[in-house]
């Protein structure tokens, strides 16, 4: 049997245009670099025609396509954890594109900052009072802002800013009842790291944990999904014969996908108003954005879990109420990792 004659992906014979085991064309084309780029958009932007649709009716129908899903209308529509994926994924770099990140501070470009910096530094270590107070607190951070950037300054207590070695020896001095144990002791360590990196590089400290935190989003997103279903699930109990856990699933990887797309929306908008005369504009704009966003949670859910209007109203209050608690838990959470693990800074 000659070549052209069988599948080239899958060696099955071929009657047609396409293989009737995987469905790959028959008829090979030249790979040029134009019909690579075109064949790459299309499964990007149509996914055979499912992912206009799918987006269409994310965005213009709440709760549709969970309702959808529930009653086995599935290969219509992109899959809801590849939906999630490719649109946060995007979103994510939406984000960093319209990003201003601030620009690294130098002696020569930035004299006034550095001498700012350097002069709070030495006032507050000379205040006696200031340093009395400080030795009852230990993680220490003090932020404003010099011509539109932003400043951190790290002033913990003198027994975190002298090395490890100074900090094991008064420790040992301590009694048993006074020493740091366990996680304070842990995070004390961490935090003399910390102050070490910025002690060596104290203009760009801010710049580089900016950096950092932007990095937590995506994650401390992703992390609070499973507090949002089992809220859901808490909630619709009385009705967890008609909505099992997976249902929940799928409305939070509908909703949460959402959530990306306003994200989007916020952060586009943001950096063509973010000129001071146009702030005032963009405030109410995105004030907009997520009260949209609540609104639609509340159809959504008066949709797929079909309850009177005012029980659903009670329910986005609670529901948007602790999943705000658990998302600002973890973005804290996952802030100060990435504030402790920040090891080196351009000088």
């Amino acid at each position: 049997m000659p070549d052209e004659q069988k599948c080239k992906n899958c060696g099955a014979l071929i009657d047609g245009k396409f293989c009737k085991e995987c469905g790959q064309k028959a008829i090979e084309h030249k790979q040029t670099i134009w019909h690579l780029t075109m064949h790459f958009l299309s499964d990007i932007l149509h996914y055979d025609g499912r992912f206009i649709r799918t987006l269409r009716s994310l965005l213009t129908r709440p709760g549709f396509l969970s309702m959808e899903y529930m009653k086995g209308v599935r290969q219509k529509y992109v899959d809801p954890f590849r939906l999630y994926l490719f649109i946060s994924a995007l979103a994510f770099v939406v984000f960093i594109t319209f990003d201003s990140p601030q620009k690294t501070v130098t002696k020569i470009h930035n004299p006034d900052i550095i001498h700012i910096i350097d002069s709070t530094r030495a006032a507050l270590q000379a205040d006696t009072i200031h340093n009395s107070r400080n030795q009852k607190s230990r993680y220490n951070r003090i932020k404003f802002e010099v011509k539109g950037t932003k400043i951190v300054i790290l002033d913990p207590p003198d027994i975190l800013k002298r090395g490890e070695h100074y900090y094991d020896s008064v420790q040992n001095t301590l009694t048993p009842q006074k020493r740091s144990i366990g996680y304070l002791r842990y995070k004390d360590r961490k935090f003399i790291k910390a102050y070490e990196v910025f002690d060596t590089a104290p203009y760009n400290y801010s710049k580089k944990m900016d950096e950092k935190i932007s990095l937590i989003i995506p994650k401390s997103f992703f992390v609070s999904m499973p507090f949002f279903i089992l809220t859901l699930f808490l909630l619709y109990f009385k009705k967890r014969n008609l909505y099992p856990s997976a249902h929940h699933a799928i409305f939070t990887l509908h909703f949460y996908t959402t959530v990306w797309v306003f994200i989007t929306l916020d952060t586009i908008i943001s950096t063509f108003l973010e000129h001071p005369r146009t702030i005032v504009i963009y405030r109410y704009i995105g004030s907009a954005i997520y009260l949209g966003l609540i609104v639609y949670l509340f159809v959504a859910l008066s949709r797929f879990y079909k309850e009177r209007w005012w029980v659903t109203l009670i329910k986005v209050i609670i529901l948007t109420t602790i999943t705000a608690f658990i998302y600002l838990l973890i973005m804290y959470t996952l802030r100060e990792y990435f504030i402790l693990s920040l090891n080196s800074i351009s000088a």
